[in-house]
C-alpha cells in the first residue's frame, strides 16, 4: 500500500519528483499513453499528519521531562523536523483516478 501512483490506464510508474509537481494539478495527462486522469489525495493522508502531529509533541515532551531547562530552539527544530517528515511523505497519499468522460463524446 505504500507505494507512488501509478497511470490508471497504462500502469506507467511515476517517480517521487514527478508526484510531488502533480499534487498541485487537477487532472494530469499521463506522459505514456496521453490519457488525462484526476489527482487526488488519499484519505490516509489524515492519519499522515495525526502522526506526525502526535509524533513531534510525544518527541517535545520526552525533551522537556528529560531537560526541563530546555529553551525553545530544540522544541521549534523537532517540530519544524516533524512537519518536514510529514512533506517528504505526502507524494506516497497521492492517487491518480480515472477521469469520467460524457458519454457523448464517444458517439461516431
Amino acid at each position: 500500500m505504500f507505494q507512488l501512483p501509478v497511470c490508471p490506464y497504462c500502469h506507467t510508474v511515476y517517480r517521487y519528483g514527478q508526484v510531488q509537481k502533480s499534487q498541485k494539478e487537477e487532472i494530469k495527462e499521463c506522459y505514456h499513453c496521453h490519457k488525462k486522469f484526476k489527482v487526488s489525495k488519499m484519505p490516509g493522508i489524515a492519519v499522515l499528519w495525526l502522526i506526525v502531529v502526535i509524533g513531534a509533541v510525544l518527541l517535545n515532551l520526552a525533551f522537556l521531562l528529560v531537560m526541563p531547562v530546555l529553551n525553545i530552539v530544540p522544541i521549534i527544530i523537532i517540530s519544524f523536523a516533524a512537519v518536514v517528515f510529514g512533506i517528504i511523505f505526502v507524494p506516497f497519499f497521492i492517487g491518480y483516478k480515472p477521469v469520467e468522460s460524457n458519454k457523448k463524446d464517444k458517439i461516431d
